[in-house]
């Protein structure tokens, strides 16, 4: 009862973000994560944090004051060398100072809002809105073209030097050239797409709200195989060398081998997984949906390694992608006392916590 109660509170979330187009806006945005270096960045509500990755303490905030009128954030920031963007659901994006957070460019001709993730390629910034379009800017915010679909663009697109892959709410994945904007060709798959494909050589990888997982032809978009999800395929899937990793809304963690998509085991976690697990030390790390529980699963067969509660009070809603930084893995919750957490990923153990309040 539990499980399909959280369940139903993420189509709580979906459903809010539908609404974007009518103008309605959710209580609360999730945290978005990102790392370099020795420091992290995280986006939550209506700020941007840069944090020291060696204690949990904060360089700086975007705005560097706690009144303003951004918006709120639900995605990744994005690192282009010295500038970081992060997309904003007041239908604008953000270029900053990644040494002192001070703003270098803003690009507001979204006409809704700003759900995924920047991609950055080269001189290239892309942009996906819920207004159905694939907005491609260069290094200085400034617009190169735009790509319609049919319905809003909820996950980043997965650019190359040739080739933009770009996954629609209307059903299709569409390959778009990277240099005029045209479209290629698509394909329309059995459900919408919520996440970033992954490409492997000249295989696609990527889920559908439709409990699938595709694995397409890069060049063609033809189908080499799929799997069929006990729930949504929202998190973007991992690959390492000839195993592939996915889980989904229902807390199934799969593994299958990239040729074929043979199932090599499956594992049961507690609730949903919408973030993107990551690999490290031999480990899968999975963020859940429920009282804020990380698991880390050995690769060899799904086994739990060890499994961690963030907050035994406070901790909930794992939206949030995980992010690897050499020996830590980052976590940031949605509730919970603190906004980042740093575990250990041997024992998940907490290295240190990240508190915006403190001073």
């Amino acid at each position: 009862m539990i499980s399909n109660i959280r369940r139903w509170g993420l189509l709580i979330v979906l459903a809010s973000l539908a609404l974007s187009a009518c103008g309605a806006a959710p209580a609360q945005s999730w945290p978005g994560l990102t790392a370099s270096g020795d420091t992290a960045y995280v986006a939550f509500n209506t700020h941007i944090y840069a944090v020291n990755t060696a204690n949990g303490v904060k360089r700086w905030q975007f705005p560097a004051d706690n009144n303003n009128d951004i918006s709120q954030f639900f995605s990744d920031p994005v690192l282009t060398g010295e500038t970081l963007i992060v997309t904003s659901y007041n239908k604008s994006v953000y270029a900053l100072d990644i040494n002192n957070g001070s703003q270098k460019w803003v690009f507001s001709e979204s006409t809704d809002r700003l759900i995924a993730p920047a991609a950055v390629l080269g001189e290239s910034v892309y942009i996906a809105s819920a207004d159905n379009n694939l907005y491609a800017l260069d290094l200085d915010g400034q617009l190169k073209w735009t790509f319609e679909t049919q319905n809003g663009l909820w996950a980043a697109p997965l650019p190359t030097e040739e080739v933009v892959y770009v996954p629609s709410m209307d059903h299709n994945l569409y390959a778009v050239d990277a240099v005029s904007g045209k479209r290629l060709w698509s394909v329309e798959l059995n459900g919408a797409l919520a996440g970033t494909p992954v490409l492997d050589g000249e295989r696609l990888y990527v889920g559908t709200l439709s409990d699938t997982l595709y694995a397409l032809n890069a060049s063609t978009g033809r189908e080499l195989w799929t799997v069929k999800a006990s729930g949504w395929v929202w998190a973007k899937p991992v690959v390492d060398g000839e195993a592939l990793y996915f889980a989904d809304l229902k807390g199934t963690v799969y593994s299958v081998k990239a040729d074929d998509g043979e199932i090599n085991w499956q594992a049961q976690v507690e609730d949903s997984v919408r973030g993107t697990p990551v690999l490290v030390e031999g480990k899968l790390v999975v963020s859940t949906d429920k009282q804020g529980t990380i698991y880390g699963l050995n690769t060899a067969d799904g086994s739990v390694a060890w499994e961690k509660v963030l907050d035994d009070q406070n901790a909930d809603r794992l939206l949030a992608n995980l992010v690897v930084l050499e020996d830590k893995v980052l976590v940031a919750p949605l509730t919970a006392k603190y906004l980042m957490y740093a575990l250990n990923p041997s024992d998940g153990s907490v290295l240190w916590f990240f508190d915006p309040k403190a001073k």
